[in-house]
C-alpha cells in the first residue's frame, strides 16, 4: 500500500508527499531494528541471570562440600600429628624458611573423630572434591559465557574453576602419597582396619625409616591441601557474594 502511495505520488510529483512516505518507511525500519535490538538485549539478560542463578546454586552446594570436605581432611591431619608427636615427643614443624620463602602452616583444630583405635585409619583417610560444574561447563559449552556482562565477575568465576581444577590436581598427588603408605603398611603385615592404639602404632613405624617419611610427607601435603580447601572455599563465597550484588 505504500508503495502505491508513492507512485502516484511521484506521478503527480507531489514530492513533499514522497519525501514524508520514504521517512515513515525508513523510521519503521530503523524503529523496527530498535525493537529487535531490545528485545535481543531483553533476552540476553534473561540468559545471563538464570545461568548466574545455576552458578550460584552450584557454588552453595561446592560451599557445602568443601565444609565437609574439610572435616575429613582436619581429621586426617590430626591423626597424622598425633603419629608424629608419638614419635618425636615434639610438636609438628609449623614455619619453614626456604631459599623462596617462608611457609607457614596454621595450627589444625583438634579432631573429636581421632581415637586411639581409629588413628592408622583416619591418617590414610581421603576425601576428595568433586565440585559442580553443570553450570559452568553449560556456558562454556553454549557460548553463553560471552553473555556475562561484568568482566571481572567473569574472571572471578572463571579463576574459581581454575583453581577448583589445581585442588584435583593436588588430590591426585594425595592419592599417591596415601597408596605408597598403605603399601609400607601392608609390608610390616598391618592393615588400616587394624585397630592398634596409637603407642603401639608409633612404636611399630620407629623401626620402619621410610614409613617415618612418608607420614611426615602425608602430614605436610595435607596440610598444603588445607590451605587450598580454605582458600577455593572463600573465593567461592567472593563470587556467590558478587554475583548477587549485581541482581
Amino acid at each position: 500500500m505504500i508503495l502505491s502511495r508513492i507512485i502516484h505520488h511521484l506521478r503527480s510529483q507531489n514530492w513533499t508527499a514522497v519525501a514524508l512516505e520514504f521517512l515513515i518507511v525508513i523510521l519503521g525500519v530503523v524503529i523496527g531494528f530498535q525493537v529487535t535490538d531490545w528485545a535481543a538485549r531483553r533476552a540476553d539478560r534473561a540468559s545471563e541471570a538464570t545461568h548466574l542463578g545455576y552458578l550460584v546454586a552450584d557454588l552453595r552446594a561446592d560451599i557445602a562440600e568443601l565444609d565437609e570436605t574439610m572435616r575429613f581432611v582436619q581429621a586426617r591431619s590430626a591423626a597424622l600429628d598425633a603419629i608424629l608427636v608419638e614419635l618425636t615427643g615434639e610438636p609438628t614443624r609449623l614455619v619453614y624458611e626456604l631459599p623462596t620463602g617462608r611457609i607457614e602452616f596454621p595450627t589444625a583444630p583438634p579432631s573429636e573423630a581421632v581415637s586411639d583405635d581409629t588413628v592408622v585409619y583416619l591418617a590414610t583417610d581421603i576425601r576428595t572434591y568433586d565440585g559442580n560444574r553443570f553450570a559452568y561447563n553449560t556456558l562454556l559449552n553454549t557460548g553463553d559465557v560471552q553473555l556475562l556482562t561484568d568482566p571481572e565477575q567473569a574472571r572471578a568465576i572463571q579463576a574459581y574453576y581454575f583453581e577448583a581444577d589445581t585442588l584435583r590436581d593436588m588430590e591426585r598427588i594425595m592419592m599417591r602419597f596415601r597408596d605408597d603408605m598403605w603399601r609400607s603398611i601392608h609390608r610390616v603385615g598391618m592393615s588400616r582396619q587394624d585397630r592398634l592404639s596409637l603407642t603401639q602404632f608409633a612404636e611399630i613405624v620407629r623401626g620402619e625409616p621410610q614409613l617415618r617419611a612418608e607420614i611426615r610427607d602425608m602430614w605436610n601435603i595435607t596440610q598444603q591441601e588445607l590451605g587450598r580447601l580454605r582458600s577455593l572455599r572463600d573465593h567461592a563465597e567472593h563470587v556467590v557474594a558478587r554475583i548477587e550484588m549485581s541482581e
